[in-house]
C-alpha cells in the first residue's frame, strides 16, 4: 500500500495468502488470540485450550483501537474491521509483542459482506507492520468450514467448542432477563461473571458442562426481583458483530435496560446455524450427498446439544429455545428470497420472530456502508407497514460519537411503551 492508498490488487492477495496455516502452527510454541465480539470469545479460547492450543483474547476494543485501525486501513472497511485490525496491531505494539509467538485467528467467509476479505486485509497490515510472518488463521465459512476447524482436534474440538458457545447464549439471555428486575443493581452482573468463568474453566477440562449450568440456574434464581413494573420488551438484530460488541455499539443493551426495557439479543448460535444450512443446501446443490449427510449429522448434534443446555434453563428463559434457520427463512421469505444470503434476510425473520413471540419494538444494528445491513434496514420500513406499525429504529455506527443517539432511544422506548399499551 503507497501513501496514496492504491496498490495492485492481485500481488496483494497473492503475498496475503502466501502462508498456509497447518496443525504444527497452531500447537507450535505462541498465543492464538481471539477478537474479543462478546464473552464467548473466552469460551471459544478455552475450548482451543482444552486441545492443547494456547489461546487468549484480545483486550476489549477502545480509543486507541480506533485510532490504530483507522490508520491501518484505507476507510472503505466497515467498523468491524477497523476495531479489530486496531486490536491486533494494539498488541504488536505492546511492550512484551514477540513475532515468533503470535498468531490470531479471523474467520473468513463468501457472499456480500466484506467480512470475508478482514483476514486478507490484515495479512497485508503485518506486512506493512514487518511482519509478514506472522500466522492468521482463518476458516472459511463454506463446505470447508469443519475440515479448517478440525485441524484444532477434529470433531471434539469442534463439538465442544459449539457447546461452550451455546452455553455462552443461555447465560447471556438470563443475564438480560434479570438484570431490568435486580433489586440490588450490580447482583445479576456479579453472578453473570462468576458464570462465565465456571463456564470458561469446565470448557477448558472438558469436564461436566450441563452439571455446571444447573448450579448456575439456581444461583440466579437467588436473585431478588421486583416485576411489579412492566417493562416493553426490544429486540436488537443486524450486524452480528456490533450487536454484540459492547465497545462498539456504546453498551446498547445496559443503555436500553437503564431507559426500562427488558432486552432480547439474537443469540450467537443463529449464525452458526445458518452457515450448517447453507453448507447443506450448496451440497445438495452440487449433488456431493455424502457431503450433505456430513453436514446433516453434524446439525443433528448441534440441536441435540444445544435442545440439552436449553433444558437447564426451561423454568427460567420463555425464550430459551431458538427457532431453525427455516423457520427464520420462512418468516423473511415475503420479502426477501432465501437465496438471497447473508445477515439481512436472517435481520428480517428475526424481526418477525421476535414481534410473533410479543415484543414490542426492534433495533437493527449496523455499520456505516454496511450493504446487508443497509437492505434489511429498508425492508424492515415495509414489515413495519405489515405489522401494526411496531416501533423500529436503525443505528448506524461507525466510530463517530452521535450526540443524539440517547434521545433517539428515549423516544424510541417512549413509542415503544406506547405500542405496547395500545396493544
Amino acid at each position: 500500500r503507497d501513501c496514496g492508498g492504491r496498490a495492485n490488487f492481485k500481488s496483494q492477495i497473492s503475498m496475503a495468502t502466501s502462508f498456509h496455516f497447518t496443525p504444527s502452527t497452531l500447537h507450535r510454541n505462541c498465543t492464538l488470540y481471539i477478537p474479543n465480539m462478546c464473552d464467548h470469545a473466552h469460551i471459544l479460547a478455552a475450548a482451543f485450550q482444552a486441545f492443547g492450543v494456547d489461546a487468549d483474547v484480545l483486550p476489549e476494543s477502545d480509543e486507541e483501537s480506533i485510532c490504530w485501525g483507522k490508520k491501518y486501513t484505507l476507510g472503505k472497511e466497515c467498523y468491524p474491521c477497523i476495531l479489530t485490525t486496531g486490536d491486533m496491531v494494539k498488541i504488536i505494539k505492546s511492550k512484551d509483542f514477540n513475532p515468533k509467538k503470535i498468531a490470531f485467528f479471523m474467520p473468513s467467509g463468501c457472499g456480500p459482506c466484506r467480512f470475508g476479505q478482514y483476514n486478507y486485509r490484515q495479512r497485508l497490515v503485518l506486512k506493512e507492520l514487518g511482519y509478514p510472518e506472522i500466522p492468521i488463521y482463518a476458516p472459511n465459512q463454506d463446505e470447508n468450514i469443519f475440515r479448517d476447524l478440525g485441524i484444532v482436534g477434529g470433531n471434539g474440538f469442534v463439538r465442544l467448542a459449539w457447546q461452550g458457545i451455546v452455553a455462552g447464549d443461555i447465560l447471556f439471555k438470563t443475564l438480560c432477563k434479570f438484570r431490568p428486575y435486580e433489586i440490588n443493581r450490580g447482583e445479576s452482573d456479579k453472578i453473570y461473571q462468576e458464570s462465565l468463568r465456571g463456564i470458561y474453566q469446565v470448557v477448558k477440562e472438558k469436564g461436566d458442562l450441563l452439571g455446571v449450568m444447573k448450579k448456575i440456574n439456581k444461583q440466579f434464581q437467588n436473585i431478588p426481583l421486583d416485576r411489579k413494573k412492566k417493562k416493553p420488551k426490544i429486540g436488537i438484530v443486524g450486524e452480528i458483530y456490533i450487536r454484540s460488541n459492547r465497545f462498539s455499539n456504546y453498551n446498547l443493551i445496559r443503555t436500553l435496560e437503564d431507559l426500562g426495557a427488558e432486552v432480547y439479543l439474537t443469540p450467537t448460535t443463529e449464525w452458526l446455524y445458518y452457515v450448517n444450512y447453507l453448507n447443506q443446501r450448496r451440497s445438495w446443490g452440487k449433488k456431493s450427498y455424502l457431503e450433505f449427510l456430513s453436514f446433516w449429522i453434524k446439525e443433528k448434534y448441534q440441536k441435540s446439544d444445544a435442545h440439552s443446555l436449553e433444558c437447564c434453563f426451561a423454568d427460567i428463559l420463555s425464550n430459551g429455545k431458538e427457532p431453525s434457520t427455516k423457520e427464520i427463512l420462512n418468516y423473511a421469505s415475503p420479502y426477501l428470497h432465501p437465496s438471497y444470503e447473508g445477515e439481512a434476510i436472517l435481520s428480517i425473520g428475526k424481526s418477525i420472530e421476535f414481534l410473533k413471540n410479543g415484543l414490542k419494538g426492534i433495533i437493527n444494528v449496523l455499520p456505516f456502508t454496511c450493504m446487508p445491513g443497509t437492505i434489511a434496514t429498508a425492508i424492515l420500513k415495509k414489515v413495519r407497514q405489515d405489522y401494526t406499525g411496531f416501533p423500529c429504529l436503525s443505528i448506524i455506527y461507525d466510530a463517530q460519537d452521535d450526540p443524539f443517539l440517547k434521545t433517539k432511544l428515549e423516544a424510541f422506548i417512549y413509542q415503544a411503551q406506547g405500542y405496547g399499551s395500545r396493544e
